[in-house]
């Protein structure tokens, strides 16, 4: 697999358990950190209205990879002052989460899709379950 495709498959999984996370605890938001390289970027996940999950990214940080660029970095924390307001939301409880979640893709399946090949006898991973509304 490219590279690429690695940190696309990784925030996938970010994605997925902030999902699962509101799923099973009710939370109103779920603060996801992922890392690549030098670079960290912190995302919060949230149920905005029935089966409609967002993840928006509140805060990317570079770490230095170096005692000289300690300096900047410590002069640069107050980009995380959203981090702190947004977790301050986030660990309230949303009763209304049992109403509004949706049963969703696993992250299996969903690593499935994105891998490549051309192998023609490679199981499909468009459900079939599609009902007529």
């Amino acid at each position: 697999m490219i590279p690429m495709m690695k940190v696309a498959v990784d925030l996938m999984k970010v994605a997925v358990f902030g999902k699962e996370v509101i799923d099973e605890k009710q939370y109103k938001g779920v603060l996801s950190i992922h890392v690549v390289g030098f670079h960290l970027t912190i995302y919060v996940t949230t149920l905005l209205a029935e089966g409609l999950y967002v993840i928006y990214e509140i805060a990317s940080i570079r770490i230095p990879s170096n005692i000289y660029g300690m300096r900047g970095f410590i002069a640069n924390m107050e980009g995380l002052l959203p981090v702190k307001a947004v977790y301050k939301q986030c660990i309230e409880i949303n009763d209304e989460v049992q109403q509004l979640k949706k049963k969703g893709g696993n992250l299996r399946r969903i690593c499935q899709s994105l891998t490549s090949g051309n192998d023609r006898k490679r199981h499909c991973v468009v459900s079939k379950d599609y009902t007529a509304v």
